[in-house]
């Protein structure tokens, strides 16, 4: 077994028990104790879990999800860097999908070109497209989920199946070479998947303090995913692993 596969599977056990002991990951890998006890060691150092006596527990800090207006306010000037850049990905007469989110709902400020259609479950991104004469938008339906201001819910996802789009533009709140694209909200999981096999192109929208990091819920694997956009704080050593796994990395 790889190593990427090991470390993986590490992460699926603490998924679903939210503990392990070193014994049983020996067992279950099945490898040595030395190389359990070091890729123990760099999940700890990407901040995916907290090791312990004799084993490893969840990173929790990483399944917290501060309060929209919180949101707001990390990384602003970042979040604005990046939606402006990912707006320049967009043709005239495209069709998008624009998820809820801090970052996703900055490219709307910078929608420059014409007939566009925009299918959204934002909440706060309504009235900022009802400025724009040039944007056709649908609403998805939903009920609105108060921490993401997102539309969420079967209605949601029924729209989102019968909808297609050119690109989607999502949210996210970890990105990980292992665990793929992540989110604490299991309530968001099955909306954000939908919008992948929606579109045409997937661009994640994120912040470089989203690299590494793993929440709860999984989303995607890395592959399913075209580009990401995100600021110049990404280290390139860091953004290249990226690019040889297919993704594009839009930073510049």
């Amino acid at each position: 077994m790889f190593a990427e596969e090991r470390r993986r599977r590490i992460l699926d056990i603490l998924q679903n028990q939210h503990r392990v002991t070193v014994n049983q990951l020996i067992e279950d890998l099945p490898v040595s104790e030395a190389t359990v006890r070091r890729d123990l060691q760099d999940l700890e150092q990407q901040g995916s879990l907290k090791r312990t006596r004799g084993g490893a527990i969840l990173n929790n800090t990483n399944n917290f999800e501060p309060p929209y207006p919180q949101k707001e306010v990390l990384a602003s000037e970042e979040k604005e860097y990046i939606g402006q850049l990912a707006a320049t990905y967009i043709n005239d007469g495209d069709t998008l999908i624009i998820d809820s989110g801090t970052t996703t709902l900055q490219i709307i400020s910078y929608l420059t070109q014409k007939n566009l259609t925009v299918i959204t479950n934002s909440v706060c991104a309504i009235k900022a497209l009802s400025l724009n004469s040039d944007i056709k938008f649908i609403v998805t339906g939903g009920y609105n989920r108060y921490h993401s201001r997102s539309l969420v819910g079967d209605w949601t996802l029924t729209m989102l199946k019968h909808l297609h789009a050119n690109k989607v533009f999502l949210g996210v709140d970890g990105i990980d070479l292992i665990y793929g694209f992540t989110t604490p909200s299991i309530e968001e999981v099955a909306i954000k998947q939908q919008m992948i096999q929606s579109a045409d192109e997937v661009f994640v929208i994120a912040d470089s303090s989203k690299f590494s990091k793993v929440t709860l819920n999984k989303i995607a694997e890395i592959e399913k995913v075209d580009y990401i956009v995100t600021d110049t704080k990404l280290p390139p050593s860091l953004a290249e692993k990226y690019v040889s796994r297919g993704i594009t990395i839009i930073n510049q």
